[in-house]
């Protein structure tokens, strides 16, 4: 099964790459991954729904934060998203596991942060 975008290499930076690329290319995949299979109460699930690692190879849905890390994104990228959250609306688990939060939500919440790293 198809689980989404390789992570990006750190090794970009080396090679020509701005830290804003490779911080845009790194929240593409991840919300990606979020638009492939959305989580909540867990970093990522399984086919069976099951809580598992965000790396493992049998996640097939993502919470916003373990598809950053699903990916290779580090505190920088959670923090970025971070702060495009509404005031008062607690970190990016809490917000991500409101139960009336919706999977477009989180899209948008990746897709307002990927504006703002245009290249």
């Amino acid at each position: 099964m198809e689980v989404g975008p390789e992570p990006v290499p750190f090794s970009n930076l080396l090679v020509g790459e701005t830290y804003t690329e490779v911080s845009r290319a790194i929240l593409i995949r991840a919300r990606d991954r979020v638009k492939a299979g959305w989580s909540q109460q867990a970093f990522a699930r399984d086919g069976e729904d099951r809580p598992t690692s965000e790396w493992s190879p049998t996640a097939v849905r993502w919470d916003a934060m373990g598809s950053v890390w699903a990916v290779g994104g580090t505190l920088a990228e959670i923090n970025f998203l971070r702060s495009f959250l509404p005031l008062g609306s607690g970190g990016l688990l809490t917000w991500n596991d409101d139960p009336e939060r919706s999977p477009e939500q989180v899209i948008q919440l990746f897709d307002d942060a990927i504006s703002v790293l245009t290249v």
